[in-house]
Formats: structure tokens, sequence, C-alpha cells
């Protein structure tokens, strides 16, 4: 052994250059090799990064079809409309919820109206506000102009009605039914019917 520590000692700056010179390359292979990490582990967080905003997005497209398909849909159908002269007449229309999820009205309004100008306007009642509608059960609302009797004529043609009907589902959920109805040929007859 003697002889090994003879050797060491004679050779102890061309050991220590060649220490100095493993201890760099060495070093230099951990930098390169935590740079390595450092690329990788940035595309990795990019990746998650994108994966994350992938799956939030399709939470957001599954909750909005779980939503349209268990909502209320509350469908307005004219049930009863009586015309009894010019300014006399009888209008009810039915609120059925064809949805899988109990309407609760917030508020409707209708507004009559004859050549383009409003004749009557009519708010909820407030026997109405609060009802709950249950999927597959009605609701009907009437209102009248005029004393809401005599002989029942037809229509005059240019008659309109627009009934807005405003109700919430699940809490922080509110939907619209939107109908308009004319004279038509003597009867009143469904113009278009929106449910939003």
């Amino acid at each position: 052994m003697t002889g090994l520590w003879r050797w060491i000692t004679e050779n102890k700056e061309a050991l220590t250059a060649v220490g100095t010179v493993a201890g760099a390359v060495v070093t230099l292979a951990v930098v390169v090799v935590a740079a390595i990490y450092a690329v990788f582990t940035r595309r990795l967080v990019g990746a998650a990064r994108t994966q994350a905003e992938a799956s939030l997005k399709q939470a957001q497209v599954t909750q909005r079809m779980f939503e349209a398909s268990h909502r209320p849909y509350l469908n307005v159908q004219p049930s009863r409309m009586l015309f009894l002269g010019r300014e006399n007449f009888v209008f009810a229309f039915s609120l059925r919820n064809r949805g899988s999820l109990p309407a609760a009205l917030v508020r409707w309004h209708a507004t009559l109206s004859r050549n383009g100008e409003t004749v009557a306007e009519w708010r909820r009642d407030e026997a109405d506000a609060g009802v709950t509608i249950f999927p597959g059960y009605s609701h009907e609302i009437e209102f009248q102009l005029g004393s809401g009797s005599g002989v029942v004529e037809p229509p005059p043609s240019s008659l309109e009605i627009e009934v807005v009907v405003e109700y919430r589902g699940v809490p922080e959920s509110h939907y619209t039914t939107r109908l308009s109805a004319d004279t038509r040929a003597g009867s009143w007859g469904a113009r278009s019917l929106d449910v939003q």
C-alpha cells in the first residue's frame, strides 16, 4: 500500500486536475440533465393546462346538455278566446309543463294589439306568482277586457296578442316562453311559440 500512496503523492497535481475535470464533467452532466428535466416539466405543465382546459369545456358542455334535457318547458296554449264586442273579450291560456322538472312562475304579461297599436296590457296576477307547475300538469290563466259577458262574435282580423311567461326551474335558471297569436279567418291562431 505504501507504493500506491507514494504514486498518489508523486502525481497529486495530475490527480487533482483529473478530479477537477471529472467533477466539472459530472456537474455539467447534472446541469444538462436538470435542463432536460426543466424542458420536459414545462411541456408537461403545458399539456396538463391544455388537458384541464379541455376538461373544463367538456364539463360545461355536459352541464348544458344536462340542463337542456332536465328542465321545465312551459308550453303556452290558447285555451279560450271569446270576442264579445269591440272592447269586450275574454282570453285564457294554459301553461303546460312538458319538461322533466317543475316550473315556478315568476311573472307573465300579455299585450293585445289592433293594427299594431296596443289596446290593452295585463301583468301577472298576484294569485299566479309562485305557482308551481309539475311535469305533465297545466295551469290556466284568464284575463278579460270589458265585462266579459255578452254575445260571442267572430274577432276582427286585425287583433294580435302576445303572451310572455317567465319561469324558473332549479335555482338560478330562468326561462321564457313567448306566444304570438292573431285572428285569421274569424278565429284565433298561434303565429309563433318561442321557448328559451
